[in-house]
């Protein structure tokens, strides 16, 4: 049901054992309702938030913090979470739940986090 999307951030980082760095989802979120100009719009305020000084010093940070830490995709261990970057998952949630700048007034999707928050180690055919 719905008109479903999800959005995925890719990063390059090391996996726990290797040296060289490879592209790896780092944040995956679902969104239920997304349709129209949401999505388009969602990808442009993310990157307009990503791009702030103070919030890409913070992505950039968390990052860091999880390269050369974890397993390769699956089942190698030690295995990512589902959230490895809280920061830059709650931006990329709040880029597709939130538009302050709607044509018809504020949009707000009414689903929380949780519910739409997808484990960061999937892949596009696992999600929502």
């Amino acid at each position: 049901m719905g008109q479903r999307h999800q959005a995925y951030l890719i990063a390059r980082v090391v996996a726990h054992g290797a040296t060289n760095a490879t592209y790896r989802c780092v944040a995956a979120w679902h969104h239920q309702w997304c349709y129209g100009r949401l999505l388009p719009r969602g990808v442009r305020r993310f990157i307009n938030l990503a791009s702030n000084k103070d919030n890409a010093e913070i992505i950039i940070e968390e990052l860091k913090n999880i390269d050369g830490k974890y397993g390769a995709n699956g089942p190698l261990q030690p295995r990512i979470p589902k959230i490895p970057l809280p920061f830059s998952t709650f931006l990329l949630g709040c880029t597709f739940n939130v538009d302050l700048d709607a044509p018809d007034g504020v949009y707000a999707s009414g689903y929380d986090f949780l519910s739409s928050v997808l484990h960061a180690p999937m892949t596009p055919h696992q999600g929502g």
